[in-house]
C-alpha cells in the first residue's frame, strides 16, 4: 500500500488468524496516513508489526490505542518496543495519540460507538478536511463540536435526537406512549431505505431494511424491553428523521 489514508476506523482484535501477529501488519508499505484510528489490541499483544521495516515514510498520529494486556509491543522502523510511551520516544511518531480504554458501548454485539467520556470523543486531528458528503457508519456527519477517533462520531443521546423533526407523514408513531405494541409508518423515497429503534443509550435493539418506496407500516412489539424512551430513526436517502417513542408497561 502507498498513498493510502486510512482515516476513522475501528481495529477491534483485529490479529486473529492464527498466522496473524499484530492487530496492523505492513508490507512494503510506504507514504500512508494513519489517522483518528482506534485500535483495540487482543492476546496477541501486538499493535504493529512493519514485517518488512518500510515504516518510516508512514504517519501514525491522533490514534487511541489500547490492549487487554499490559505493555503492548510495536515492532516499527526496526524497533521492537513495548509499552506506549516506548512507541512514542523510539519512533518519534503518536505525539498526539492515546493509550486509554475507548469505552464501546457494547462490544458483544458488536457496537463499536462509544459512550459518554470517551478519551475519543472530539481528540481526532482537527487539520483533515471532511465535506459534507463523509459521514459515520450510522450516517451522521463526520465532524460534530470536533473530530473523534473511531468510526462513529459521539453525540449524546439527548444530542443525537434533539434535532427530532415534526416528520409529518413521512414518519409517525401510533399509539404512542404504546405497550407493548405500535406501529411505525414511513414514506420512504429510496429503495435503500431503513427504520432502526434505539435505547437511551444509542444502541439499536430494532432494524429494518425498506425496499419498497412509498407508504410502509411496521409493527414494532417492545414486549423484550423494558419501560422507557426510545427513539425510531428512519433513513431514505438523503432524508433523516428521528421521533421518540414511550413504551409504558
Amino acid at each position: 500500500a502507498k498513498n493510502c489514508e486510512f482515516y476513522n476506523n475501528v481495529l477491534y482484535k483485529n490479529a486473529q488468524h492464527a498466522d496473524g501477529y499484530a492487530e496492523i501488519m505492513m508490507q512494503k508499505s510506504e507514504d500512508n496516513s494513519f489517522y483518528n484510528n482506534i485500535i483495540y489490541c487482543g492476546s496477541k499483544n501486538v499493535m504493529i508489526d512493519d514485517y518488512l521495516k518500510y515504516g518510516a515514510s508512514n504517519e501514525f498520529d491522533y490514534n487511541l490505542w489500547y490492549s487487554e494486556k499490559t505493555n503492548p509491543a510495536w515492532d516499527l522502523n526496526g524497533d521492537y518496543v513495548e509499552g506506549f510511551t516506548s512507541y512514542q520516544t523510539s519512533t518519534g511518531f503518536g505525539t498526539n495519540s492515546l493509550y486509554a480504554e475507548p469505552n464501546f458501548v457494547d462490544v458483544s454485539s458488536f457496537n463499536f460507538r462509544v459512550t459518554e467520556g470517551s478519551p475519543a470523543i472530539n481528540a481526532g486531528n482537527s487539520t483533515i478536511t471532511y465535506n459534507d458528503s463523509i459521514l459515520d457508519l450510522d450516517n451522521h456527519a463526520r465532524v460534530v463540536n470536533g473530530i473523534d477517533m473511531g468510526a462513529y462520531e459521539f453525540e449524546s443521546t439527548t444530542k443525537l435526537f434533539e434535532k427530532e423533526v415534526v416528520a409529518g407523514a413521512s414518519l409517525s408513531v401510533y399509539p404512542n406512549p404504546f405497550n407493548p405494541v405500535t406501529t411505525i409508518s414511513f414514506v420512504a423515497n429510496s429503495a435503500k431505505s431503513s427504520v432502526k429503534v434505539y435505547d437511551v443509550k444509542g444502541r439499536v435493539v430494532f432494524s429494518k431494511a425498506i425496499t419498497k418506496i412509498g407508504k410502509n407500516s411496521i409493527t414494532f412489539n417492545g414486549s423484550t424491553l423494558s419501560s422507557g424512551i426510545y427513539f425510531v430513526k428512519s433513513i431514505s436517502g438523503s432524508e433523516i428523521f428521528t421521533k421518540k417513542m414511550i413504551l409504558l408497561k
